[in-house]
């Protein structure tokens, strides 16, 4: 995992990546709980459960058929179902804007888990990003 240079940089630009994705979404200032709980279940909790179940039990699943492993533009119809779900998933908290916005790094997530074949890479990515996406807000509400 650590010896795939795509992951790597993805990994290292993480902070640039949540720079932007926030400049797109435009959160109000008390969009993320920024208590000790809060910062632990945005960085930590949500993105192992997220990745265990999306990544590890739908993707998992849908590639065990012929059909989830049918691919559109190098990507698996497992990751493309599996990344529906998760922006489906993100929608009633955060309405069509947040929707979209995770259907990026969902795809990502999603290439990481079929090219590593483990649900390790997404959850370790998923907590870089979610980390880099919780200290941007940070320096962003605090300015």
């Amino acid at each position: 995992m650590l010896r795939d240079s795509a992951y790597v940089t993805v990994l290292i630009i993480s902070p640039v990546l949540a720079l932007l994705w926030l400049f797109w979404l435009q959160p109000s200032p008390d969009a993320l709980a920024v208590t000790a709980a809060g910062v632990v279940f945005f960085v930590v909790i949500f993105p192992v459960l997220e990745e265990l179940v999306f990544r590890g039990l739908i993707q998992g699943s849908l590639l065990r058929t012929q059909w989830g492993q049918k691919r559109f533009v190098s990507l698996s119809l497992a990751n493309l179902l599996t990344t529906l779900c998760f922006a489906l998933l993100h929608g009633p908290r955060g309405g069509i804007t947040l929707a979209l916005a995770v259907i990026l790094p969902s795809l990502a997530l999603g290439v990481f888990r079929e090219r590593h074949r483990s649900v390790l890479s997404p959850v370790l990515l998923h907590m870089v990003f979610n980390g880099s996406v919780m200290a941007v807000f940070l320096v962003y509400r605090s300015a």
